[in-house]
């Protein structure tokens, strides 16, 4: 968290800022989602400062010293950023806070949500309409995120009495942000939407909504009708999918936003940063995108 300027140069003044970096994920925040992180920074005497930063920002070197000027209390990372910035920070016992980082570094403080929990809702909601073959269209195998929701989904199977083969589970070697909302980036089919409409399964369970638009429409290509034919639920709980009708697990960002501000002011005080550290519960929210299977 940041200090201002008045308190750096007088020492007197008790208000502090907290200095937050964004990535794709931080853009997806509503505004009122991220007034949570502002309204608890305020409640606790400190301001929140939010730095909207793009991609070549961070693969540029020597961007590091810009956070180590002492102005700033600790830092609020959202998404993925360059993990030496976290690890030069941490060696100069500046707090860090990942939010949703691909790969949390160690020293620093992890806010994400129940990626596990997340896939156990999907597959027990699907489960619970009739479903039995049920694939998963995974994410990139580059981070905590995509490896958490595969082994979630797998276990979740595993947890229901079905089967899992290796040839259920398509990843994605992206998130889907090249794609487009719904897929509808100009390109007709995308190889891993193709390869799990070639499946004999009744219902999907997307790592993200991203990816469970353009399953949506790349099943409509092929005259497929959801959710009479086959069953989609995603996860982020988009604007894009609420549209649509898509079922969601929806992440509590707002919630997030809130334990990201306390677990910095909790490191300031001496925790450390597995005790500051919150997995966060999400929710299933059921639309139009999930219906029984017409056969088993």
């Amino acid at each position: 968290m940041c200090r201002s300027a008045r308190r750096r140069r007088t020492g007197t003044s008790r208000r502090g800022r907290s200095a937050s970096s964004s990535s794709e994920r931080w853009r997806a925040w509503s505004a009122t989602r991220r007034s949570s992180a502002c309204a608890t920074a305020r409640q606790l005497d400190h301001d929140l400062t939010i730095f909207l930063r793009s991609e070549p920002d961070w693969v540029e070197p020597g961007t590091e010293a810009q956070f180590l000027d002492r102005r700033c209390d600790g830092f609020i990372f959202v998404g993925d950023n360059r993990r030496e910035v976290s690890e030069v920070l941490i060696r100069h016992a500046v707090p860090v806070v990942e939010c949703f980082s691909v790969h949390p570094t160690p020293g620093a403080v992890r806010i994400t949500s129940d990626n596990a929990m997340a896939m156990r809702l999907a597959v027990g909601h699907l489960v619970g309409m009739g479903h039995r073959r049920i694939a998963h269209l995974a994410g990139p195998s580059i981070g905590a995120e995509g490896d958490e929701r595969r082994q979630g989904f797998s276990d979740a199977m595993r947890e229901s009495g079905l089967t899992c083969h290796a040839d259920c589970v398509v990843q994605v070697d992206t998130w889907g942000e090249f794609w487009g909302v719904g897929g509808d980036d100009g390109q007709l089919a995308h190889p891993p939407v193709e390869a799990v409409l070639a499946q004999d399964v009744t219902a999907v369970v997307c790592a993200n909504d991203l990816f469970a638009l353009a399953l949506w429409r790349g099943a409509e290509e092929k005259g497929l009708r959801v959710p009479e034919d086959l069953s989609i639920t995603g996860m982020d709980n988009i604007l894009e999918g609420k549209l649509r009708g898509l079922t969601s697990v929806a992440q509590p960002f707002e919630q997030i936003g809130h334990a990201a501000v306390d677990a910095i002011i909790a490191l300031l005080k001496g925790a450390g940063a597995a005790e500051a550290s919150r997995v966060l519960p999400v929710e299933l929210i059921e639309r139009a995108s999930v219906a029984a299977p017409k056969r088993t």
